[in-house]
């Protein structure tokens, strides 16, 4: 029996928590021991839940301190280590030797707006990291640009669960009516997601009348909500709430102009329920638009008027992707046979 210990630096969800807690969860229907470490204050945190939810492994919370406790007392035989600081830590006790494990670092996205002291402290500790694990040619590109060896990288694209792709509203099927003037916005509040940027383009366009907005801080979107109301349109703001399948079948249209992304997870999401996407050039978002278009985040009338235009005709924003999502037993493959070497 294998054992994996999966550090995650907060207790907040984003798509990269919630394709490595599918694999969690795959993991341990295989017969593997799974347990997760997360970084919070308090008993619970969001991630924690979900985790639960899954039957994903056991759960720890807790502070740094604690997480080296934790890697010391399990003795892993991997360790996935995502976020900067939990990677600093883990890294540390490999240098230490208090930790034999295989370290693999998770960068599912490129790095945005990161301090001098960061980029310093990876690329001074990069050596003690047995693994970069990415989902995308922009964020693998990043990394060799960097000075990570290419044969250090595992690039395995993203993943979705089979949950995604059951009871999808057909394209011409009357209820796509429901979806009519809708939108939604799903990322978290961190200044590369650009989601006021996405709001004021909903409020120039006339196409859509209602956008929900599901992020992990909403206060500063306050204003913007009076100024929905004032024009006759309908701004919601959701905090916290983790989407679902069912979340994309509500909308019309998905807006995603993040200003810096790998592959999003979200965009494959959305389209996986026939929900048509206009998203950011950023990455390499690009590459996996089955139904939408991609556009520079640069100018929200330019994002308003293409708003209009894909809404006008959306059969027309079909096209072939180049890259594809993996199904969630296809990822967890070929993420055992990547890290079979590394121990």
């Amino acid at each position: 029996m294998t054992t994996f210990l999966f550090a995650w630096n907060s207790g907040e969800i984003g798509g990269n928590e919630r394709r490595m807690v599918d694999v969690a969860e795959t993991l341990v229907a295989r017969g593997n021991r799974v347990a997760h470490f997360v970084r919070c204050h308090g008993n619970r945190s969001n991630l924690g839940e979900l985790i639960s939810k899954r039957d994903a492994g056991t759960i720890v919370h807790g502070g740094l301190v604690h997480l080296c406790s934790v890697t010391v007392k399990l003795g892993p035989d991997y360790v996935i280590g995502a976020g900067m600081p939990v990677s600093l830590i883990l890294r540390m006790l490999r240098l230490s030797a208090l930790s034999k494990s295989a370290l693999i670092m998770p960068r599912p996205g490129l790095d945005f707006n990161k301090g001098a002291v960061y980029r310093f402290a990876d690329r001074r500790t990069a050596l003690l990291v047995d693994a970069f694990l990415t989902n995308s040619p922009a964020a693998t590109g990043q990394l060799i640009r960097q000075g990570i060896a290419a044969d250090k990288i595992l690039e395995i694209p993203s993943a979705l669960g089979q949950d995604w792709y059951v009871n999808v509203v057909p394209l011409d099927s009357a209820r796509q009516v429901t979806r009519l003037g809708r939108a939604i916005m799903v990322g978290n509040a961190r200044r590369e997601k650009n989601q006021r940027f996405g709001i004021e383009a909903f409020l120039k366009c006339k196409a859509l009348t209602r956008l929900d907005v599901y992020t992990s801080a909403g206060a500063a979107f306050d204003h913007l909500v009076a100024q929905a109301e004032a024009v006759g349109k309908e701004l919601y703001v959701h905090v916290g709430v983790l989407v679902s399948p069912e979340t994309y079948d509500t909308a019309e249209l998905l807006l995603h102009p993040s200003l810096s992304e790998s592959l999003p997870r979200t965009v494959l999401e959305a389209q996986s329920r026939n929900c048509l996407v206009l998203a950011s050039e950023a990455g390499s978002t690009p590459d996996i638009i089955s139904y939408g278009r991609t556009l520079a985040a640069t100018s929200v009338d330019e994002w308003a008027w293409t708003i209009d235009s894909m809404l006008g005709s959306p059969s027309e924003n079909r096209k072939e992707p180049i890259i594809e999502a993996l199904t969630v037993s296809e990822y967890t493959s070929r993420f055992l046979a990547a890290i079979g070497n590394l121990s």
